[in-house]
């Protein structure tokens, strides 16, 4: 509980209010700098090329245009 807190941890003489409170900042700036990160990943957009070519301008190719190119 919060009085077992301040009893054992607070009021003992190896607490140091300074350290702690700096490292509640450094784990703030941690996530901060991660988030940061995750934010500024491009989403995901599948890079398909051409394997003869290389060209990234594709299209899918449906199933009936497979089976009338197959047919001709």
């Amino acid at each position: 509980t919060q009085q077992m807190r301040v009893k054992y941890v607070v009021d003992s003489t190896m607490y140091d209010k300074d350290l702690y409170n700096h490292r509640l900042k450094s784990d703030k700036d941690e996530n901060d700098y991660y988030q940061d990160l995750i934010e500024k990943v491009p989403e995901s957009v599948p890079s398909i090329e051409c394997p003869y070519c290389h060209s990234k301008k594709t299209k899918k190719i449906s199933t009936t245009s497979k089976a009338i190119n197959a047919v001709i």
